[in-house]
């Protein structure tokens, strides 16, 4: 080789040799360095800002605790996940990966009544789903489940969904459906439960407050010209006195003494240690039995599937005819596998928050004192939303009253009051912005 060519080769080997350099280049994104601004720290400083976000609920760690995922729309659209954290929101972008790529909207929503949200979002004039898997090692993934999501018409014809790529359809899960209706049966006027004066009400105990005597609800009664406020038998004062022979009790007298016997008594520090360890034990029998009957119902949705495999064996093979009676049975077979995912749904729902049993006595004891201050203020405009939040009823008979609440009504208030989201809008106000309507 001459020297020409040795120097050619040389030159050629030092130009490349950089790109070499280069290609073997790592950058990894450092989420975890403090950003500050005017003395302050920034929260989530690297999550970025958001144009068009979507926001679903999810258990991206699996602790019992919905998270936050965010969706920015777009033809490809980005994810941003949030973890729920007791000091807020923290950005935990090491959960996008497990995500597919998808376009023009994405909600999160339970599409197999199995306790973990499923994908729902966008394909061109349709619906695609994605259903989440739990890998061996405790992660997620998600599974495309349907292309093209279906609807069967009353004739048993199956067609896709069609959504624009411009709109957000409206998806809600089968046990949350299947809630609110029974919620809605339950405020029926003609069932003789719905009591929606109750909420509007001033009176601290309406709606929770009977007469020991004959079982009536007691309402507000007055004297001399509104000087006097008591509560009186609903049947005493429907139908007169003869109706039943309880006396009528002052009101402002009663409500101070059943404040201060849930403040002093119920939430009282030694008192309130003892409750939840007896909560926590409710709760761990609680798991026992639910997983018991959950078994029972999925061998009745295993028996119920193989019965609907058989009939559509038996069709495919020409045993038995595709007529209206093979139908009937066939679309039987299908709502009786619906109810039973619903019902196993329901079941591995618990109505106590799975965070209360990580309670520690401090925090016990420091939410124990938040409600009972909250309880014991003067004219406080919570007292009575907090009362009806613990307390089920008050049986008042002569000189006595038995005061009724629940483990779920006390961990769901002390877990609200954790997460700050203890909502007091009484739900069957129609107006309850006083004064002001919604566009104001």
């Amino acid at each position: 080789m001459n020297q020409y060519l040795k120097l050619n080769l040389i030159s050629f080997l030092l130009l490349i040799a950089p790109v070499f350099t280069l290609a073997q280049l790592k950058i990894i994104a450092d989420n975890e360095t403090a950003v500050w601004l005017n003395g302050e720290e920034l929260a989530n400083p690297w999550a970025g800002g958001f144009n068009t976000p979507q926001f679903s609920e999810m258990d991206l760690n699996k602790d019992g605790v919905m998270d936050l995922v965010a969706f920015e729309r777009g033809f490809y659209g980005s994810v941003k996940c949030f973890l729920h954290t007791d000091s807020g929101w923290k950005y935990a972008p090491e959960y996008h990966h497990s995500f597919p790529e998808m376009r023009n909207w994405m909600l999160l929503r339970d599409y197999n009544c199995d306790g973990l949200m499923d994908i729902f979002t966008s394909v061109p004039g349709g619906v695609s789903v994605w259903q989440q898997q739990i890998k061996n090692d405790g992660s997620f993934q998600f599974v495309k489940r349907e292309n093209f999501l279906q609807s069967t018409d009353a004739e048993g014809v199956d067609s896709p969904i069609y959504v624009a790529v411009t709109d957000i359809p409206a998806i809600v899960d089968a046990v949350i459906f299947e809630r609110v209706r029974m919620v809605r049966e339950s405020r029926a006027p003609g069932n003789g439960t719905a009591i929606p004066k109750a909420m509007s009400s001033p009176v601290l105990l309406a709606g929770i407050i009977k007469c020991g005597v004959c079982g009536h609800r007691m309402t507000l009664s007055t004297g001399k010209s509104g000087a006097y406020r008591y509560y009186k038998c609903t049947s005493r004062r429907g139908q007169g006195n003869h109706a039943c022979t309880s006396k009528n009790l002052p009101m402002e007298k009663l409500d101070g003494i059943v404040l201060n016997q849930v403040a002093n008594t119920v939430l009282q520090p030694e008192r309130l240690q003892t409750l939840m360890t007896e909560l926590r034990e409710h709760i761990q029998s609680g798991k026992n039995s639910r997983q018991e009957v959950i078994s029972d119902l999925e061998r009745q949705l295993k028996n119920t599937e193989e019965r609907q495999n058989r009939l559509l064996d038996a069709i495919e093979s020409g045993i038995v005819d595709l007529d209206e009676v093979t139908h009937r049975r066939s679309q039987q077979n299908k709502t009786a596998r619906e109810a039973l995912l619903i019902q196993i749904a329901e079941a591995r729902r618990t109505t106590l928050p799975a965070a209360i049993e990580y309670l520690k006595p401090s925090q016990v004891d420091l939410f124990g004192k938040a409600l009972r201050s909250k309880l014991l203020a003067k004219d406080s405009a919570l007292a009575k939303g907090y009362i009806r939040i613990l307390l089920d009823e008050v049986l008042v008979e002569d000189d006595t009253a038995t005061i009724k609440g629940s483990y779920a009504a006390l961990a769901n208030a002390m877990h609200q009051m954790k997460m700050g989201t203890n909502n007091l809008v009484p739900t069957l106000i129609p107006n309850w912005c006083a004064r002001r309507d919604s566009n104001s």
